[in-house]
């Protein structure tokens, strides 16, 4: 890459990254005038494919996203995370919205009988913890004791 060219992208990053962090409309509106008269083709490519979104500004502009939690991290990351999840269960990402509303429905419901079967376990877990604690602390008689021992070597 030329010097020219370089110098031309890093301006370029400079003004986006002034898009990021604007601090209020005034600040923004500006920026977009100087991408706009500096980089005509680029602007036009903002024309196209982010401005006419009605929430565009929400998606990188700094007073717009002021009240959200965001760590400082202002990228995509977690989005494309979310979609590479979602292709990895549905297996593409070309699919018709039929096929990936039926697997996100069998995922979801996988997930409900994995939760419905950890609270069970847990219940039962419970459950013989009681009854360890009630056989160690209420005395047994003889017959009892055996019957225990039965069913606590049968259960193995």
């Amino acid at each position: 890459m030329d010097s020219g060219k370089s110098i031309c992208c890093v301006l370029l990053f400079q003004h986006l990254q002034k898009l990021l962090y604007s601090s209020n409309r005034q600040t923004y509106d500006a920026v977009v005038e100087v991408i706009q008269a500096s980089f005509p083709q680029f602007s036009q490519y903002l024309e196209v494919n982010w401005f006419p979104h009605e929430a565009h500004e929400a998606l990188f502009a700094g007073f717009a996203r002021a009240g959200v939690l965001h760590l400082d991290n202002h990228t995509n990351n977690r989005l494309e995370r979310y979609h590479h999840t979602i292709k990895s269960v549905v297996g593409s990402s070309q699919v018709s919205v039929g096929i990936l509303i039926d697997r996100l429905q069998k995922l979801l419901n996988v997930r409900v009988m994995s939760m419905q079967q950890a609270e069970f376990n847990q219940r039962m877990n419970r459950g013989l913890m009681y009854q360890m604690w009630w056989r160690d602390t209420v005395p047994l008689s003889p017959t009892l004791q055996q019957i225990v021992l039965h069913m606590s070597i049968a259960s193995r």
